[in-house]
């Protein structure tokens, strides 16, 4: 924005004391008016962060209130929830890598369940853990097998007269064994590998 004084004077001509004056008066009536602007700026810069400032610590309060640490803000649901896991470090844990061989070149039966023990491979805590499984094996027809892991049966695999390989993480109970049961798709000679890479704790 352009400011000017009300007066002008020219070279070599003689200037009145009362325009000088004015110009002067002018001037400072423009400084001041824009210092009382810069004022008043500051004070809502203020204003506006002392309303952010008490709405950060109305937040960390509400933070503070919901982890509260006595539960005091907890049902008695959620106290028994927490009560239940207060000693796991964690609660879906950490991945173990163990591997064990549970067959290697076997041949997979066609008429009768296949059952597999892990009560020496898994800790005996009463927990259920997820289980990484790895397998590969080849058939000569087209066949389909369930895997009951202590949930019912959770898994089906179908070898199709071909070589079969892959990987599965499946959740395995207190009962500790699975269980491969042919079904009545199931057919011609089926060799397989079956094994247990690692395993953590979901419960």
């Amino acid at each position: 924005m352009t400011y000017g004084v009300p007066y002008s004077f020219v070279p070599g001509t003689k200037a009145k004391a009362d325009e000088v004056n004015a110009n002067f008066i002018d001037v400072l009536t423009k400084i001041e008016d824009t210092n009382l602007r810069i004022d008043e700026a500051n004070s809502s810069a203020d204003s506006k962060n002392a309303e952010i400032s008490s709405q950060f610590e109305e937040v960390e309060s509400t933070l503070a209130q919901r982890a509260n640490l006595d539960l005091s803000n907890l049902s008695d649901t959620g106290k028994a929830v927490l009560s239940a896991k207060a000693n796991a470090t964690d609660l879906d844990g950490n991945w173990t890598y163990k591997f064990l061989a549970l067959a290697s070149a076997a041949t997979l039966s066609n008429t009768a369940n296949t059952t597999y023990s892990l009560a020496s491979y898994l800790p005996n805590d009463g927990r259920t853990y997820e289980v990484l499984f790895s397998f590969n094996g080849s058939a000569t027809a087209a066949s389909q097998y369930n895997i009951d892991t202590g949930f019912g049966t959770v898994y089906c695999f179908a070898p199709i007269k071909t070589n079969i390989s892959g990987c599965m993480i499946l959740p395995v109970t207190t009962r500790r064994t699975i269980i491969i049961q042919p079904t009545t798709l199931t057919s011609g000679t089926n060799k397989y590998s079956f094994r247990v890479n690692g395993y953590r704790k979901v419960r």
